[in-house]
């Protein structure tokens, strides 16, 4: 109960932050827009994948997985696209021959074990609190030796479920050999800009960090203040033009801290079928494809792994 209160208490898109809203809304807002830039940006595809999110929950459980592997090994082939796969270590047994098939072409990352949180518990969740850290450090050590079993490079990039990541977590991931992380909690403002934490490069998903205003009940009272995160559903159904718009803040904020010009979009292959779950459907595969292609006529795209953007850090420092 704790853990939640406090997590509640940091919660910048809850109102009793208001006043930090109005401050970073100011600050970004006034940032100068790439505009017409064509400098190139690199196009992260990320995937998270896991165990289906629907009832009965199975830790092994993932069938929405094969058939969207199978699409990826195909279209990625066509279209030069290389992505990033974060796998839940509890189920790479079961895609072991789909992922050694991805694994020339694609970045394979750890997704927990599990699917645990690696942190504080969250306020509107009722996900338990992450592990201690011994057992952290099993699940970690587990996760890799289930990629060496089915013949799949060991992972060095990491992304946390739910994107809980606590600084204990951190420092077991140092320590287990991984060079990237990308469980920043961008839902929550943070900047979208690479950083270094000791041999870590964490590369967070893409977010604006200015928030936007929700009113209560058509009032001017300000009650919820959220980020426009680049997940699959913000990615695919606003207009290109509202993609863009928010596309050039994160630009804007690349550009102002020094940060390679980059995107990081964030999706799950049970959103790439048809599951009783808003915005899931298979028709997104064809959604994402198009996405991808109109963006491509706006920026000079070119759809990369994470860890070639993580690369560019470390070749500059």
């Amino acid at each position: 109960m704790m853990q939640r209160l406090i997590d509640w208490l940091a919660e910048p898109r809850a109102p009793h932050h208001v006043l930090t809203w109005y401050r970073r809304s100011r600050r970004y807002q006034d940032l100068p827009r790439p505009g017409s830039s064509r400098a190139p940006v690199s196009l992260v595809l990320s995937f998270d994948v896991e165990q289906d999110p629907e009832p009965p929950f199975d830790h092994h459980r993932c069938e929405t997985c094969p058939p969207f592997l199978e699409w990826l090994d195909v279209v990625a082939g066509q279209l030069g696209w290389r992505t990033t796969l974060f796998v839940q270590g509890s189920i790479v047994d079961r895609l072991g021959p789909s992922l050694r098939r991805l694994r020339s072409s694609h970045e394979l990352g750890l997704h927990g074990y599990f699917h645990e949180l690696w942190g504080r518990r969250l306020w509107f969740a009722p996900y338990a609190a992450a592990p201690p850290r011994w057992l952290r450090r099993a699940l970690l050590e587990e996760g890799i030796r289930a990629f060496e079993r089915n013949g799949l490079p060991r992972p060095r990039a990491f992304r946390a479920p739910n994107l809980v990541c606590d600084d204990t977590t951190l420092d077991l991931l140092v320590d287990a050999g991984f060079e990237i992380d990308s469980s920043v909690a961008a839902y929550r403002g943070a900047e979208p800009v690479v950083a270094r934490r000791g041999r870590l490069t964490r590369v967070p998903v893409s977010a604006s960090p200015r928030p936007v205003f929700h009113r209560w009940r058509g009032t001017p009272i300000p009650s919820w203040a959220p980020y426009r995160t680049l997940n699959l559903q913000l990615f695919l159904t606003p207009s290109v033009d509202t993609l863009v718009e928010t596309i050039d803040e994160i630009l804007a904020v690349q550009g102002q801290a020094g940060s390679p010009r980059h995107l990081v979009v964030l999706a799950h292959p049970w959103e790439f079928a048809d599951v009783p779950l808003a915005g899931c459907t298979r028709g997104n595969y064809n959604r994402l494809i198009e996405r991808v292609r109109m963006l491509g006529d706006r920026l000079p795209l070119e759809v990369v792994p994470l860890g070639k953007v993580a690369g560019q850090v470390e070749v500059g420092a």
